[in-house]
């Protein structure tokens, strides 16, 4: 059995989540889940999905690490994989997935990086992909996806990862500084073309937003997935 958790903010890590789950006969099990409620028997394979932050791993899935306790049906051969969404390249996401499994106590296998289209808009220099761009990388995605699979099936253990230019200045200098400084729900406001639906609540993986008479509040734990 395959258990694939999965944290997701705008979609795209949800989607190879769910991908994944039809190519390996797995479950999906989001993060935001009690973690005493989240159950698996008899798992050969667990599958850690999440949406890379600049260039790191996204603070929510680090988190639900951090205090999940091994769960029913992980044995000493239960291999861990890493699947990171990205716009375009991961940094050194993988070696900070396989140090954080290190001190878990868990058996690593592959890691692995999957283009989706871009959905940080909130500094400059960074927007969505043009529609074309945007296209092309959900067409390859689906083929890049079945290649996951299969090295999962086939126990692969190494790095199958874009890291990019400046890998270690990016993971190492930026994704700290935007930890710190960039993870903030202040700047959050809404302005007429609010209806008050409801629905940013509803999406939002750490129940961090209200709906009040005068429209969408934001708590304090924002986790930035732009959902």
């Amino acid at each position: 059995m395959t258990s694939i958790y999965c944290f997701s903010g705008t979609g795209n890590s949800l989607f190879v989540a769910n991908k994944l789950a039809l190519l390996l006969d797995g479950n999906v099990i989001m993060t935001n889940a009690p973690v005493q409620q989240v159950e698996a028997h008899e798992v050969t394979d667990v599958v850690w999905v999440f949406p890379t932050y600049a260039w790191g791993i996204a603070p929510g899935m680090r988190k639900f690490i951090e205090a999940l306790a091994v769960q029913p049906g992980w044995g000493m051969d239960t291999l861990h994989h890493m699947v990171c969404t990205c716009g375009d390249d991961i940094g050194l996401t993988h070696k900070q997935w396989r140090m954080l499994m290190a001190r878990k106590g868990w058996k690593c296998a592959g890691a692995y990086s999957v283009a989706m289209p871009n959905t940080y808009v909130l500094l400059p220099g960074f927007d969505v992909d043009a529609k074309p761009v945007e296209q092309g990388k959900l067409q390859r995605s689906a083929q890049r996806v079945r290649h996951v699979a299969d090295c999962i099936r086939n126990g692969f253990s190494g790095n199958d990862v874009e890291t990019g230019k400046f890998a270690w200045a990016k993971s190492r200098l930026i994704y700290p500084l935007f930890l710190r400084f960039a993870m903030s729900s202040r700047p959050f406001h809404v302005n007429d073309f609010c209806t008050g639906c409801g629905l940013c609540a509803r999406k939002c993986p750490v129940k961090n937003i209200t709906i009040t008479a005068s429209g969408p509040k934001w708590g304090r734990r924002c986790e930035l997935c732009l959902g």
